[in-house]
């Protein structure tokens, strides 16, 4: 059904350590324990040595200790929402590293850069810190590698790729980019002067633009694509044509280096004919002034398709953390979808319901809201629901939202536990109260 995920690229990724000090081949015997061979690889110029790592699942990868071992440029940690700032200052204190390549066994985009990020997690060891993902740009924390191997649904395309966020001296968000479609045979995009209210929903916006360039339904100069409604319109401007056509005052502010120039677009704003071709491109005001606050944003079909079927296979991840916070008393929530009356198999509304319980195969829920095309449910409705049906799942906390992409939020409150208690304490005051309102 995905035929953009039928691409054999190879997993580069950079295992981070504390210390100077050049580790040893001997060191990573204890691989063997976690199922992989090792043996003896041919040494590159720039290596001191290298191991073959095989796994009767994961396929094969090439473990190396460079000579000369950098750490990541700075940038790459100005990625949005995926690591905490405890895991940042983790990573950043990184004085060595290996590099792996991995060869995935499946030919699959989403299921080989697992395999990839697993071989990462094995060779981390009890002593690394955190993992490069090099294709995307993007770091991995240990406990962030934990939530995503905790099972085994595909990759989201969000872990594809990163977004950096880049701030001016008020802290207000100037230029928002990606990185990592580029280098697996697409091309990224560029966000110039984007709105607060995009910002909150930023996770959401780049998934849907991420996925419209990996499905092929947008090209590098597509001159409109509708990325929510209403209005939400786009045009994607070539780097190069952006910076010729562009007001000065706009364009100077960014640093367009050869890392943000090349196999990239800007999201502009639409014109006319003769605009498009003579007069001058200005970023788009559907991202750059007054974002809607409940966009309805314009995913594919397969899309869709897609994000449901990785709702369905982290349930098990949902039913841990919904177990983990139940006294905090954080809303729970499950879209689920059910056929309209008089609609065929694909007239599907998803609905949001309130989680009660989590069972082995359905989920004890309140109806949220009013369908528009179901009569026989209704708002504020309790009843069992299969979870073969649902399509996403959610826990809002103080900290952001959990959801199936992205666990930064429990993370973040992991490492607070005075916030625990705090809640904890609130939780059962509130209890108290309305215990002692009934009696």
């Amino acid at each position: 059904m995905f035929e953009w995920r039928k691409k054999k690229i190879p997993v580069l990724g950079v295992v981070l350590f504390r210390g100077s000090d050049p580790l040893q081949a001997h060191e990573f015997e204890f691989l063997k324990g976690k199922g992989i061979s090792v043996t003896s690889a041919p040494v590159r110029n720039n290596q001191r040595w290298a191991l073959q790592l095989e796994h009767p699942r994961w396929g094969r990868a090439t473990l190396g200790c460079p000579k000369e071992s950098s750490p990541p440029p700075k940038f790459i940690y100005d990625q949005v929402g995926t690591i905490t700032e405890k895991e940042k200052q983790t990573v950043l204190a990184a004085g060595t590293s290996l590099t792996i390549k991995s060869e995935g066994p499946e030919g699959d985009l989403l299921r080989d850069r697992k395999h990839g990020l697993r071989f990462m997690h094995a060779v981390m060891g009890d002593d690394g810190l955190g993992v490069v993902d090099v294709p995307g740009y993007s770091v991995w924390s240990r406990a962030m590698l934990e939530d995503e191997l905790s099972h085994d649904a595909e990759l989201d395309v969000e872990q594809l790729l990163a977004y950096h966020a880049i701030h001016d001296g008020d802290k207000k968000t100037y230029w928002i980019h990606s990185h990592g479609l580029g280098e697996i045979g697409f091309f990224d995009f560029d966000i110039v002067d984007p709105d607060e209210g995009l910002t909150v929903n930023l996770s959401d916006i780049c998934r849907v633009i991420a996925y419209a360039i990996v499905e092929g339904t947008v090209e590098i100069n597509t001159d409109r694509f509708l990325v929510y409604k209403p209005g939400g319109h786009v045009r994607f401007v070539p780097v190069p044509e952006f910076l010729r056509r562009s007001p000065p005052a706009i364009r100077s502010r960014i640093e367009w280096d050869e890392c943000h120039r090349d196999n990239r677009a800007v999201l502009c704003e639409p014109t006319g004919i003769l605009n498009r071709w003579f007069g001058k491109v200005t970023p788009s005001r559907a991202l750059s002034r007054n974002f809607p606050e409940d966009p309805l944003l314009q995913f594919s079909t397969p899309a869709s398709l897609r994000m449901a079927e990785r709702a369905r296979n982290t349930y098990g991840l949902l039913r841990c953390l919904y177990a983990e916070f139940s006294e905090m008393g954080f809303t729970t929530l499950a879209k689920i979808g059910y056929r309209t009356d008089g609609g065929n198999e694909t007239d599907i509304e998803h609905l949001w319901f309130s989680i009660r319980a989590l069972h082995d195969d359905q989920i004890d829920a309140t109806l949220e809201n009013q369908p528009y095309h179901i009569a026989r449910m209704k708002q504020g409705d309790r009843g069992l629901h299969p979870i073969s049906q649902m399509t996403d799942w959610m826990i809002l906390t103080p900290a952001g939202s959990i959801n199936p992409r992205n666990t930064v939020a429990a993370r973040r409150m992991r490492e607070n536990p005075e916030f625990l208690d705090k809640m904890r304490k609130i939780m059962k005051e509130c209890r108290r109260e309305e215990e002692s309102s009934k009696s």
